[in-house]
């Protein structure tokens, strides 16, 4: 029982850890990307990526434009707003399950070589 507990302890401080680190990751290189200080040619050198100098300049705006919306979002208050399973609020609408249709078996194997009472014959190939 202990043992189970400080697992799940664990397990959620480990989540924690992830989320802060990606929530400071974003927050850092939101700052070095709105003061201009992104470094592409390192980003494209970690990706294992050759980039030209314009192909890095393009890099470089599309950062700059991705992690503007991301400021964009972060400054919305979202105090007292519920998290969301489905952006839109509507259940699936399920129909009944019947058969609408049957299969022909003679159709389906008619360019069979062999069948025998709707199943495929086939050469035996283990003795």
């Amino acid at each position: 029982m202990i043992e189970s507990l400080i697992r799940q302890q664990q397990s959620l401080n480990n989540r924690f850890t992830i989320t802060f680190f990606h929530q400071s990751l974003i927050f850092n290189m939101s700052q070095e990307i709105s003061a201009g200080t992104i470094d592409v040619a390192h980003l494209a050198g970690l990706a294992r990526l050759a980039l030209d100098e314009d192909a890095q300049a393009q890099v470089s705006d599309d950062l700059k434009s991705i992690m503007a919306v991301i400021d964009a979002m972060q400054a919305i208050n979202t105090d007292g707003v519920e998290p969301l399973s489905h952006p839109l609020d509507a259940s699936a609408r399920l129909r009944a399950d019947v058969v609408t249709e049957s299969p022909d078996p003679e159709h389906f194997q008619q360019t069979a070589p062999s069948t025998g009472d709707h199943y495929y014959l086939v050469p035996r190939v283990v003795e």
